[in-house]
């Protein structure tokens, strides 16, 4: 004679893995790019600080070219609200990786910033990233589209 009870512990496991399955696809991608993107978070907070205060040498410290110290002392004479916003909270989002092994990501706003003259809102600052012997390095930032 079978056992109810055994039969029913079955099913409950069966639904409980089921649903753990479905939950880890639906949250897994989101949570393996902000775990993939832990060591370029903070560059990219030192960064939006020295682009906020406009620090060309600390710009200079986490960047492997001179073209994110470019943008950034850009953004800080003629977009201020732009790293205001950035100096924020940043959601990374690992993009992939380009054909030099760097790194892409991009770093959401909490909210998007209308520019007048834009058809679409600025959403966060694009990034790539190269791992140098000294940690990771910008090689690029900016902005999506205007």
């Amino acid at each position: 004679m079978r056992n109810p009870l055994a039969s029913t512990r079955v099913r409950v496991v069966a639904l409980l893995l089921v649903a753990v399955l479905a939950l880890g696809a639906l949250l897994g991608p989101g949570l393996l790019q902000r775990y993939r993107a832990r060591e370029l978070t903070p560059v990219m907070r030192r960064y939006v600080t020295a682009a906020v205060a406009g620090d060309s040498t600390a710009l200079e410290a986490v960047s492997a070219t001179e073209g994110p110290v470019r943008w950034a002392l850009q953004q800080h004479r003629e977009h201020p609200a732009l790293l205001e916003l950035a100096s924020g909270r940043l959601a990374p989002t690992v993009l992939g990786r380009m054909g030099s092994g760097a790194v892409r990501v991009h770093f959401g706003f909490a909210h998007h910033l209308v520019v007048p003259g834009c058809a679409f809102p600025y959403d966060g600052i694009y990034a790539a990233f190269r791992k140098t012997s000294t940690g990771w390095r910008l090689i690029q930032a900016g902005i999506g589209p205007c």
